[in-house]
């Protein structure tokens, strides 16, 4: 029924890799192709150890879990999810229970939104948008830390040059 839940399917589309994870094929499909209609690159996995397989190969931006799936279940993949690429992947958990033994699980798996089932495209859509309007913003941090450090680095070492040449003559 529909895509086979362990290719990946990105129709040659740019922007940042989403993965869905669901057991569901229904469920997964509706979402991945809403995000698909949005412009998106989606990969798509029916169960936790192909997510986890999928994500290894193409790192993904954003993460769509299931937790409610045979096997691996969601509180499972995403923590392995966050072990793995930690902060740079945004984890949002769906599922059809709204309890608040779920959610605080969720987010005590690494999980950074929580979603009722079923969601509408919509919805999904947005919470993408602000994830990756996050991301962006984490990114550019980091970079900026890193281009920081690069130049404390660099101020250390010509520091040391001239000291070196005032100890030693020029």
């Amino acid at each position: 029924m529909g895509a086979d839940p362990q290719q990946e399917q990105s129709h040659g589309l740019t922007g940042p890799n989403i993965l869905v994870v669901d057991d569901d094929d229904i469920a997964r499909l509706y979402i991945a192709d809403s995000l698909r209609r949005e412009g998106y690159q989606v990969t798509e996995a029916g169960d936790g150890s192909t997510a986890l397989k999928l994500a290894q190969d193409r790192p993904p931006s954003v993460a769509f879990v299931d937790l409610s799936m045979p096997g691996m279940n969601g509180f499972e993949v995403v923590a392995e999810l966050k072990r793995a690429f930690g902060l740079a992947l945004h984890t949002t958990v769906l599922s059809a229970s709204d309890d608040i033994e779920s959610r605080v699980r969720a987010f005590d798996a690494g999980a950074d939104d929580f979603v009722q089932k079923p969601a509408q495209p919509i919805e999904i859509v947005r919470r993408l948008e602000a994830a990756t309007r996050n991301q962006s913003e984490y990114q550019t941090v980091t970079m900026a830390l890193e281009q920081a450090d690069a130049l404390r680095t660099y101020a250390a070492e010509a520091a040391a040059l001239v000291a070196h040449d005032i100890n030693n003559g020029l």
